[in-house]
Order: structure tokens, then C-alpha cells, then sequence
């Protein structure tokens, strides 16, 4: 488990406030519109003027009146607001007065203005020569209101000099009614006109507010956020105004900073307030000149502690998609629990679980949670009752009480009784019921396998089934088939990882290596006794005591030699193995110096790696080896695979491997296939052939490459034999290709694969790529695909034979997700199959732990260069025999060895051995005869 701390911050901000609970702000923003207006639209009033009325404490700095010349709709003079003073208090209204000269306000009807205030918004459009739409200044694009004022309009400015001020509530003109005042003063307040554009009169509405309640643990700090708005007004004050207690205050005040926002305000209770509900009024008020206000009720309960603890029943549910679920994140709660594993050092805390008489008998419930204590120096006991208390919070699917105190209640209390938990379980839902909680696990047959171990190095997980062995479902149905989702949906049944209960990466010494667990397929009869969970998308058990777990394998101990496929080989056959081998990265061009490059970070790493796979090789002994994942940088400085030919020489003897030439860069990826052999036993014929072509690589036209190009070989051997390998690495898995290519069983890129296969078994049929002729080929390599996939149909409804199906059986090259399978295959054309005589995989990487491969956050004690965990694919061989037709002596006649001859047709061993004895005595009389007639003649 990796864990990142929960913090849990309570503001201080209240012990900082005075004693005072009240909390007041003046703040700008409240509204301001256009109040009166004089035009006489005469050429002769000196004393026009715009005015505008604002509440009093408004700020108006930055706000100016905008003039507009109608014709045009162009701005042509802006007079600032901000610098003048505000007078005329009258009932909390203030007025700022802006004068003209003689036609200051006239420039060609229409005429208008804009209020606009700080931010450059348009509060008020107006025109009072007839609406139109601004071309320029802050109203760009806005079409003013008609205010209706024109000596040919529905408004004769009569007698001249005469103004007009804003009144009521709607009518002509645009919801405007304007009427004319006896003389051209200003002051007369319109206090009743919400304007079009906002900032209009105030109307007095009331002040709303939100206010929620509290319920805390005692001895613990809450909070909760209590809101108020006004619609016309600036909430800016909040206090409390009845059922004051100590350590119930308000804090981190934040006012509202316009007309109709929001003041915010937490209300917080302190670990000094005693058990007990507390009923308190909150009044909220705003910064009218005669201020509104608004009360409201919130009730403060502080819980005993422990008094009425909450059930852990409640905080660790099951959610309606079956995984371990809460609804209470974020809630104080306090719990009476007994400590059933300490994890503290590991995972810095430890697992309780209710008391078998608290439990609430609901199986479908869980008991336990996990209590995150990353500051606590010590643990209490396992046995021990405590109390909890802490906040609901959870961790990549593990829910626990984090920055919990603890305070132990009672020791030495019986241990909670724990789950019998059996897998296959019938259902994964039965799992997230018994998170947190102690378990007791077992297989349907007493026995726990080792299914995958590719995170035991990193993280100290093995992945355990209850059901032996498990394979991928497309390596045994038809992805679409019935029987493939059952079989998937078991083996998902059947898994759980047995955890380390520590969050440390790349630990020393390796996890379970001293336990036993060397090797996948190894197996225990232990029963597991730990606290079930889910995290990191799986279930999972942390074990409570990890030495009491002992791990053998006699069914997949590690190979001690590569396979022999040439044992059924008749005695006087000409033999040649082929193999395939993923090299996994194998790159001169280090990471350190390149950051595109895929393999080995360090000089050290390359050096461990290289020997690895050198060592591999050598042993394996092929005579022909297709390279998959090997850098693609053939023909440059560094180049990987003539560094490879020149180690395994080195190792081997000069001269003992060669690599098929490839002089420059193959296809566009970063690594390529390629291909070595040994001079000894067999000799390129005819051309170099690459698959590079788009109908194979990128069949789909996607905007890149997706499979790299396959390249084919024709080898001749000493006996004249000739037939073709061809080495493939299809587009893999793990990357998406696109709607309709990826499939819910096969991964992603299925469709790309087969339309590849179908192209590779068209471009060997007919275009004869290495101009030999032969129809003697070998097709072998990293696939990406499960043995009943489409790609795979697609080589057998062409006439190739699956070798290692037809050999083995079950066979598999790869493990993922805890499945096995075939990724890596050989399949040869019928007439080259003629000459098989065995197939086989060499598992000395698939079932290996990561954790032993080159990289150098792995134990060294585990690293060593012998070939296991060279790579993650395990290396495919098939074995050739070229020869005579028929049998020299009775032996090559018995176990089936009469099979391998075809002329003459024998029938069975008795009949393949009468003929060796006839041909026996043929060959001796006519020795005899030979011998007479020479001496008579």
C-alpha cells in the first residue's frame, strides 16, 4: 500500500478574532444608476447635466458617464464619476452631478449616454433622441433604451430649461417613464426603477440565509459554513446573537463584495465544548444606511466520546457497482473497536474491528476499517479495545478513520472471530463485504497458488488463486464465446494478492522469497490468516503473520536445461532447431542518454542485462533465432544486434553466431524484429525479405505504424534443405488502435492483427518474398495474440500447423493478470511440418519474479546472469529433421519411429522392421551373388 497523508487543517482564525462574535466589512459595490437628466436640445441652456444617485458608501472610483453620438454610435466623451464628490445625503442616497456647457450633452440625434462602472461594464444604455446601437466605447454592440426625450417626439421639452427625472415602476418607453421636474435642480431621489442593464434603484428586499447544523465528537474540532445573500444589498456583518457558549465562535469571515453575493462565514465548535446540544441564532446584516437583518437557527451536537460510538457498519458499505464504499467522507465520528492487526511500521497504522457482541449480524456488512495513524510512535496491542476518533476519508479504495486519536479503553480482549474466506468466492461483492476485517483463507481444495509474481520486487504483492493454475480465457475459447466470459469471469473470482502490509518499493530482501515463493505456480496448504480489503483496484489480504506462510513448488520448478525437441529424431536425419526469443528492450542507447530509449538506465544494468540474454541464447542453442524487441538502430554507431552477435561469440566461440544483415533502421518504431543463426548449421539463400509494406504494418491507416515489419529468412542446410523462417511482432495489447479494432477479451488492436496476418500468409503464398521458391516456412514470433484469437485463425485456415498446440497441448509463453497464455508462436506450412519433430517453451522468464530481472532498484542478492528473468516472454523452439526416406535398422522402426517414414508406406512397427530385415537380406545376396559372378567373369 502507498499512502499520501490526510491532513485535516482547522482554521485558528477565531482565536485571533477580538471577543466580539460580530463580524463587520464595509465594501464597495453597491448600486448606482442614472437619477436626472437636463437637455434642453436648444443651443441656449447653459446648464445641462447628467445625475447620477448612489447609495451611500459606494465607491465610485473608476465609474464614468460615456457620451455617444447617435448617428454613428460612436463615443465622443467620457467624464469621470470617481473624481467628483457625492452629496445631497437624502434617506442613506447620495448624487454625483455632472455639469455641461452649452449643447454638451447635444452632438447630433440621436443622442445618448452609458453608465459604466469600474470594471468597464455598462450599468445604464440611454438615449434620449431616439434608441440605437453603439459602434464604439464600453456599450459596443448594446442598443440603448429610449427614454423618449424630443421636442418632435411623444416628449416636447416645454417650457426650455425644464429636466426630467426617472419615477414609477414601468410604462412607455421601454419600461422607462419619465417626467418633467418644474425647474433644472437636481437632488429629488427616484427610488422605486430597476434599469435596464442592472444598477437601477434600490428596492428593499430582504436578506436570505443559509444556516446548516453541527455535530462533532468530543475533544475534536468542526465546522460548518453558514451563507447569507441579499438581492438589492451587501451582506457584511454576521454574528451570534443568542445561545453563545465558550469555544463556539464565528470564523474566516468572508463578506460579500457586490450587490446580491454572498457573505460566507464557518461556524466552528472547539474540543473544549462538553457533550451536549447547543441551539444557537446567527443574525446576518447588510450596509444599508439603516441595516437589514436576517436570524436564523443552527443546533451544535457534541457527542460524547464513545459514549454512542458510531458502527464501523455504517462507515464501510458496499456500493451499488459491489466495491467497498462509504457515503461519510469527511464526517468525525468516533468508534469502539479492538485492534486486530498493527500495521503501524508498514503502513503507519493499524486495523480494528467490532467486538463479535457489537457486530450487527448482517453478513453483507462490514466490521472493520482500516486507522491511519502516521504520527502515533507505537500501536496498541492486537487485543486491545480502544476509542477512536478521526475524520471518514479513504486511499486508493481503502477506506479508514484518518489522524485518529486513540485511547485504549480495555486490553487483552478476545480477537473478533474471523472469516472463513474460500476462493472461488461465488460473488466479488462477498469480498467487499469483508473489508477491513479478519480472515482466515483458503482454496477449494486446501491450496493456495502462486498465479503471478510480477509485483512481488516492487510492491511485495503475489497474486493467489483458490482455483490452481489459471488460463487466459482466448487461449482456450473463442474470444466471443460463451465459454470465454465464464472462464474470465471465474478466474476474477478465484484471484486475491497476499500484500506485505508495507508501503516500501523495491524492499530488501525481496517479499516471499524466504517464504518459498521463488516461482509462480508455487503452492501453500497454510491457511492465511490476515485483514481482507480492496486497494489499488484489487482485493487483497495483509497478512498478520507472514512467517507462518511456507510456499513449495514441485509442479513448475525452474528448468534445468533447454528443451529438447530433437529426441524423436531418427538417427541419420540432418537437424535443425528454430526459435523465437523477445528480448525485451535489448538497447545500446541507455535511457539516461536518450530519454525515447526503452531499456537499460545505467552501463551496470546494460552489462547484467546483455549477459542475461547471452546466457539464454547460448543455452538455448538454436540454429536459427528471430529477435523480437531489439533496438532499431541496426547499421549505426552502437548498434544492437551486431553488440549481441559479438557477446554471444565472445561466449560461444568466434564465429559461432551471425546475424542476417540489416544495414540501416527497420519500420518506424523504436524496436524491430531481426534474426541470427549459426554458420555451422544452416546458410542464408536468396533475398532478404521485410514486411514493411502498409497493407501489413499499418493496415487500418492510422496516422503511425502499428505492427513492425515482419522479415523473412530462407536458409539452406548442408544437406541442401531449404525452408524460410519468417519473424513477426504484431501491434500489442496495451494500446488502443480505435473503434471496432479492440475487443472486450482480445485487448486492444485485434482487427489490426488479423488484417496483418492475413497480409503475411498473402505476401508468402504469393509474392515468394525471398525468391527461393520454398513453401518450407516457419512463422514464429510475438503475436500478441491468445491461441483462439482471430490472428491465430487466420494461420490456421491457411494451412499452418500450431507446433506447440499440436506438441503440447496447453502451452503458454507469457503470464498477465494472473492469466497464462500464448502470445509467442510457431507455426509451419504443411509441407515443412512434414519434418517437426518436437516444439516446446522454455519457461525461465513468464513464471519468474520481476524483481530478478537487470534494473538496479531490485535486491542484487536476487540478480545474478544466468538466463531467468532474462525477459518477460519465455523463448519458443521447434526442432527439423531432414533425412533418408526409410530405416537403416529394426531400431529406427520401434516407439513410433516407423511413423516417420513415408516410402514405403509401413502400417506398423512390425511391418517397418520386415522391411529392414528383407532389405537386410537383400543387400547380403547380392553381396553374395556380386562376389560369384566376379569371380566367373
Amino acid at each position: 500500500m502507498r499512502r499520501i497523508a490526510l491532513l485535516a487543517v482547522v482554521s485558528l482564525f477565531a482565536s485571533l478574532l477580538p471577543l466580539s462574535t460580530a463580524v463587520a466589512v464595509t465594501t464597495p459595490g453597491a448600486g448606482a444608476w442614472v437619477n436626472e437628466l437636463h437637455y434642453d436640445n436648444v443651443g441656449t441652456d447653459e446648464n445641462e447635466f447628467v445625475e447620477v444617485a448612489l447609495r451611500d458608501g459606494t465607491d465610485l472610483t473608476g465609474w464614468s458617464v460615456v457620451r455617444y453620438n447617435g448617428a454613428n454610435g460612436t463615443a465622443y466623451g467620457t467624464d469621470d464619476l470617481g473624481s467628483l464628490t457625492p452629496t445631497g445625503a437624502t434617506d442613506g442616497f447620495s448624487f454625483v452631478t455632472l455639469t455641461y456647457p452649452v449643447n454638451g450633452l447635444q452632438n447630433g440625434a440621436p443622442d445618448g449616454l452609458a453608465l459604466v462602472d469600474g470594471d468597464g461594464t455598462v450599468v445604464q444604455f440611454l438615449s434620449y433622441e431616439g434608441s440605437f446601437t453603439a459602434t464604439d466605447g464600453p456599450a459596443t454592440g448594446t442598443t440603448s433604451t429610449d427614454i423618449g426625450i424630443s421636442q418632435t417626439g411623444a416628449t416636447t421639452l416645454d417650457p426650455v430649461g425644464a429636466s426630467l427625472q426617472l419615477t414609477g415602476t414601468g410604462g412607455a418607453y421601454e419600461d422607462f417613464t419619465w417626467q418633467r421636474t418644474t425647474a433644472n435642480t437636481a437632488g429629488a431621489v427616484n427610488t422605486d426603477q430597476t434599469l435596464q442593464g442592472g444598477g437601477g434603484g434600490p428596492t428593499n428586499q430582504p436578506i436570505s440565509a443559509t444556516c446548516a447544523d453541527l455535530t462533532i465528537v468530543q475533544g475534536e474540532t468542526g465546522s460548518v459554513e453558514l451563507t447569507a445573500t441579499d438581492p438589492d444589498g451587501v451582506v457584511v456583518d454576521a454574528s451570534i446573537t443568542g445561545g453563545a457558549t465558550d469555544g463556539i465562535t464565528l470564523a474566516n469571515a468572508v463578506p460579500a463584495t457586490t450587490t446580491g453575493g454572498s457573505l460566507s462565514v464557518d461556524l466552528v465548535a472547539d474540543g473544549t465544548v462538553s457533550a451536549g446540544d447547543y441551539d444557537l441564532e446567527v443574525t446576518f446584516a447588510n450596509d444599508d444606511a439603516t441595516p437589514q437583518t436576517r436570524t436564523c437557527t443552527t443546533t451544535v451536537t457534541v457527542d460524547a466520546t464513545c459514549s454512542i460510538p458510531t458502527p464501523i457498519s455504517d462507515l464501510n458499505t458496499v456500493g451499488g457497482n459491489g466495491l467497498p464504499n462509504t457515503d461519510r467522507f469527511g464526517d468525525a465520528v468516533a468508534v469502539e473497536a479492538v485492534v486486530t492487526a498493527d500495521f503501524l511500521d508498514g503502513l503507519s497504522g493499524f486495523f480494528v474491528q467490532e467486538e463479535d457482541a457489537d457486530s450487527d449480524g448482517d453478513p453483507t456488512t462490514s466490521e472493520g476499517i482500516f486507522v491511519y495513524t502516521p504520527d502515533l510512535d507505537e500501536a496498541p496491542e492486537v487485543g486491545t479495545l480502544v476509542c477512536v476518533t478521526g475524520t471518514v476519508g479513504a486511499y486508493q479504495g481503502l477506506y479508514q478513520l484518518t489522524w485518529a486519536t486513540v485511547t485504549p479503553v480495555a486490553p487483552d480482549q478476545p480477537l473478533p472471530t474471523a472469516v472463513e474466506l474460500v476462493l472461488p468466492v461465488d460473488d466479488l461483492t462477498e469480498l467487499a463485504q469483508i473489508a477491513g476485517m479478519r480472515v482466515e483463507l483458503t482454496g477449494q481444495d486446501g491450496t493456495m497458488t502462486v498465479a503471478q509474481n510480477y509485483f512481488q520486487g516492487q510492491y511485495g504483492e503475489l497474486d493467489l488463486s483458490g482455483a490452481g493454475r489459471l488460463w487466459n480465457p482466448t487461449e482456450l475459447y473463442d474470444p466471443e464465446s460463451p465459454e470465454a466470459a465464464a472462464l474470465r469471469e471465474q478466474n476474477q473470482r478465484s484471484l486475491i494478492k497476499l500484500d506485505d502490509a508495507n508501503s516500501t518499493q523495491n524492499a530488501t530482501p525481496m517479499p516471499w522469497i524466504d517464504n518459498g515463493a521463488l516461482r509462480a505456480g508455487a503452492e501453500t496448504t497454510d491457511v492465511i490468516e490476515g485483514i481482507a480489503g480492496y486497494q489499488f483496484g484489487a482485493y487483497r489480504v495483509q497478512p498478520t503473520d507472514p512467517d507462518a506462510i511456507t510456499f513449495t513448488n514441485t509442479d513448475n520448478p525452474r528448468p534445468a536445461d533447454a528443451p529438447d525437441v530433437l529426441a524423436g529424431a531418427r538417427p541419420r536425419a540432418e537437424t535443425v532447431t528454430v526459435a523465437s526469443f523477445n528480448v525485451l528492450n535489448y538497447f545500446t542507447t541507455l535511457t539516461s542518454q536518450d530519454s525515447d530509449a526503452r531499456g537499460a538506465d545505467t552501463p551496470e544494468e546494460f552489462e547484467l542485462q546483455a549477459a542475461k540474454i547471452v546466457t539464454a541464447i547460448t543455452k538455448l542453442d538454436a540454429d536459427v533465432v528471430g529477435l523480437m524487441e531489439i533496438e532499431n538502430n541496426f547499421g549505426e554507431p552502437g548498434d544492437a544486434l551486431a553488440d549481441l552477435v559479438g557477446r554471444l561469440n565472445a561466449e560461444a566461440g568466434a564465429g559461432t553466431y551471425a546475424a542476417v544483415a540489416l544495414d540501416a533502421p527497420v519500420g518506424t518504431d523504436a524496436i524491430s524484429n531481426a534474426m541470427i543463426y549459426q554458420p555451422a548449421a544452416v546458410t542464408p539463400v536468396g533475398e532478404l525479405a521485410i514486411a514493411d509494406h502498409q497493407a501489413f504494418v499499418n493496415p487500418r491507416g492510422a496516422t503511425i505504424d502499428r505492427n513492425r515489419p515482419a522479415i523473412a529468412q530462407a536458409f539452406e542446410t548442408a544437406d541442401g534443405e531449404v525452408f524460410v523462417t519468417v519473424v513477426n511482432h504484431l501491434k500489442s495489447k496495451g494500446s488502443a488502435c480505435g473503434a471496432g479494432d479492440d475487443g472486450e477479451l482480445t485487448g486492444s488492436c485485434n482487427l489490426t492483427r488479423t488484417l496483418a496476418a492475413e497480409e503475411l500468409v498473402r505476401w508468402l503464398d504469393e509474392d515468394d518474398p525471398t525468391g527461393t521458391g520454398s513453401d518450407r516456412i516457419a512463422i514464429i514470433g510475438d503475436l500478441n495474440s491468445y491461441a483462439q484469437e482471430d490472428p491465430i485463425d487466420v494461420l490456421r485456415e491457411a494451412g499452418y500447423v500450431d507446433t506447440l498446440g499440436d506438441q503440447l497441448g496447453s502451452a503458454y509463453s507469457y503470464v498477465f493478470d494472473g492469466e497464462l497464455g500464448r502470445l509467442d508462436h510457431a507455426f509451419l506450412s504443411a509441407s515443412l511440418d512434414e519434418h517437426l519433430v518436437g516444439a516446446a517453451e522454455w519457461h525461465i522468464n513468464a513464471d519468474e519474479p520481476n524483481g530478478f530481472d537487470y534494473n538496479d532498484w531490485n535486491d542484487p542478492a536476487n540478480q545474478d546472469e544466468s538466463e531467468f528473468r532474462s525477459s518477460d516472454h519465455d523463448p519458443v523452439v521447434v526442432g527439423l529433421a531432414f533425412g533418408p526416406d526409410s530405416p537403416a535398422s529394426k531400431d529406427e522402426c520401434k516407439n513410433g519411429g516407423w511413423r516417420e517414414f513415408t516410402d514405403p508406406e509401413f502400417r506398423n512397427q512390425g511391418q517397418c522392421v520386415a522391411w529392414v530385415v528383407t532389405q537386410r537380406l537383400r543387400e547380403v545376396l547380392r553381396d553374395f551373388l556380386g562376389r560369384i559372378f566376379h569371380r566367373w567373369f
